[in-house]
């Protein structure tokens, strides 16, 4: 069984060597995956965030674009190899199960975008297998770590970058599992996705109520090209990706609905109503005011605009085509253009 630091030797070999030598060592690579204890290993090095001594003779520029890409290499690995063995004793023990568990919240300041997304999927993969009887507080965790960053952040007129990057990377987290969760077409996924949409649902109303309250107020033509006004909207439009899953879902599924149901869905169709038509506006005027050369922050703020309402109109859509009838009578529903 390899130990942590031959495994990290054959990822260095396999991101490092020419072309020539690529087939075989991802062959050397794929066999030595094939031990047991080997997801944890590669979260392992994934968290590796210091210089390793195996890449030690290379110059400083060099090692550290190395060591990024040896842990990108880890994590896309890990997220691959997931869902075979997270299920499978043989390959995974409990012993790393609780520590693989722990170590996936361990990336929430991460800053490589390819690193943390793959902990993600990896994230939601584990969470198909054990949510809710072998992980029953994986949601509660996710959602702390959001309640604390994002209140933070709605506390401070001048957000320290950290507050605004685990805010992000926790949305980004409860994002991925809840996206798995409404995938599932099975009775055990319908099983799954009412207990995790009964204990995300009011926790997610008035967290997105508050983050579109924030953007309101911070999102103005002299604020557009700060970098804390992107964090602003993108985790804004993370909390709306969250709630607009398990509304679409429970919207799709129920046929009749309760009254409580039907006051539910009549204030997600209002807030996101208002929202889009908000958005819209602002980044009508936004685009006015930057012109056609926006500097990189502004152009990345009007393509967070653009998604966030985009993605609110493909919720309407959804919705319409998913229930007609109950669509229409839905406050305000006729103002808006399909």
């Amino acid at each position: 069984m390899a130990s942590v630091d031959e495994l990290y030797a054959a990822i260095l070999k396999y991101v490092s060597e020419g072309p020539s030598a690529m087939k075989q060592n991802e062959a050397a690579l794929q066999e030595m995956l094939k031990g047991q204890g080997m997801l944890l290993k590669l979260q392992q090095i994934a968290l590796r965030r210091d210089i390793d001594p195996i890449v030690r003779s290379v110059d400083a520029g060099e090692k550290n674009q190395r060591i990024t890409k040896n842990r990108q290499q880890a994590i896309v690995q890990a997220k691959n190899n997931t869902q075979l063995q997270w299920k499978s004793r043989a390959k995974t023990s409990e012993e790393d199960l609780v520590q693989l568990r722990q170590n996936v919240f361990l990336f929430i300041d991460e800053p490589d975008e390819v690193v943390a997304r793959n902990n993600q999927m990896m994230l939601a993969k584990a969470a198909r297998v054990d949510f809710p009887n072998r992980w029953p507080d994986l949601l509660d965790t996710i959602m702390g770590h959001i309640q604390v960053n994002v209140q933070a952040r709605l506390a401070s007129p001048s957000p320290d970058e950290g507050v605004l990057l685990r805010s992000r990377r926790s949305l980004g987290l409860l994002n991925a599992v809840l996206k798995e969760f409404v995938s599932m077409r099975s009775p055990i996924g319908t099983q799954i996705c009412t207990k995790a949409s009964a204990k995300v649902y009011p926790f997610l109303a008035p967290l997105v109520e508050q983050l579109t309250a924030l953007l309101n107020t911070s999102l103005t033509p002299a604020t557009i090209n700060l970098p804390s006004t992107v964090y602003d909207v993108e985790i804004t439009r993370l909390s709306w990706k969250c709630w607009s899953k398990m509304m679409l879902w429970a919207w799709g599924r129920n046929k009749k609905l309760s009254p409580e149901e039907e006051q539910a869905f009549r204030d997600f169709f209002s807030a996101s109503s208002s929202t889009v038509q908000q958005m819209w506006n602002y980044r009508m005027g936004a685009v006015q005011v930057a012109g056609s050369s926006p500097d990189g922050v502004t152009a990345q703020c009007l393509e967070l605009l653009t998604k966030l309402v985009r993605g609110l109109g493909k919720s309407f859509r959804k919705m319409q085509t998913g229930a007609a009838a109950r669509f229409v009578v839905l406050p305000g529903s006729t103002d808006l253009v399909m």
